[in-house]
């Protein structure tokens, strides 16, 4: 045999014996054969407790244009937080509703949390879509929530608002080649729906006095199933799909008095601005 041949067979003998000679462990029955088996359980997230106390509020509702109490008001009651990173404050759904006596005076009693940081009344509700709406209040616009901060047994509060009037619109138009006419009226939402042509109608929506009251006209198809469907509006059934809608809106500063008239005559509806158009 050469050198190479026999420095071989030594390192392969060597092996050998090496793994003859090497001292088993046996097997612990406790030691895990998975190693995920070693990881700790997680711990269970305890749920977010809060405290809760009874508060007692007593005050009346005023209105701030007319100043006067608004006899049996209802009162929302509503849990806020401010938002992080943006000045405005997250209130949460109707969590009490209250009414105020004949002389707009109420004392009421509610469980509060310190989930909220403090709590607030309106004069109104919300409706599917984000719109306000009132029935014959509405919280004041220039400050929308009588806030309670700090939230505590409290006499003499002051919940502002302001009642709501009437406006009876006279609407003429003298060409209406689309076939319907849908108004819109914010910020206190309501809505009409005049189909024919021509139009002459008299509509009555509740405004709110010594402010903007907008209206919006949009025009929309007689075979038109946009939007409309959500607001209880009536359509031909069984029509195809079309859409063509121009939008015009219509400020109203109101006064205080308890009934406003307005006449408003279009010469055609395709005077409108074309806002968009689908087919």
């Amino acid at each position: 045999m050469n050198k190479s041949t026999t420095i071989v067979i030594i390192l392969f003998t060597f092996f050998i014996l090496l793994f003859a000679c090497r001292k088993t462990v046996p097997l612990d029955p406790a030691t895990p054969i998975n190693p995920i088996d070693t990881l700790k359980p997680i711990d269970t997230v305890k749920p977010v407790t809060y405290d809760t106390f009874r508060v007692k509020v007593s005050g009346i509702v005023m209105d701030t244009v007319k100043k006067k109490p608004l006899p049996n008001a209802k009162l929302y009651l509503r849990g806020g937080n401010p938002q992080r990173r943006i000045d405005l404050t997250y209130w949460s759904s109707v969590l009490g509703i209250f009414v105020a006596d004949k002389d707009g005076k109420f004392s009421l009693t509610f469980t509060a949390s310190t989930a909220y940081r403090f709590y607030g009344f309106t004069l109104g509700y919300e409706v599917p879509g984000g719109y306000s709406f009132q029935e014959n209040y509405c919280v004041d616009p220039a400050r929308q929530v009588s806030i309670l901060e700090p939230v505590k047994n409290t006499e003499n509060f002051v919940v502002l608002g302001r009642e709501l009037n009437f406006l009876k619109l006279h609407l003429k138009v003298l060409s209406n080649p689309i076939g319907g006419l849908f108004m819109t009226l914010s910020p206190n939402f309501q809505y009409a729906y005049s189909d024919g042509n021509p139009i002459d109608t008299t509509l009555t929506f509740k405004i709110i006095p010594n402010y903007y009251n907008n209206i919006y006209f949009s025009t929309y198809s007689r075979r038109d199933t946009f939007g409309l469907d959500s607001l209880n509006a009536t359509l031909p059934p069984n029509q195809p799909l079309y859409y063509n809608e121009r939008e015009l809106t219509y400020p109203i500063y109101t006064n205080l008095n308890d009934t406003m008239y307005f006449d408003i005559t279009f010469k055609s509806i395709l005077n409108f601005p074309v806002y968009r158009i689908r087919h």
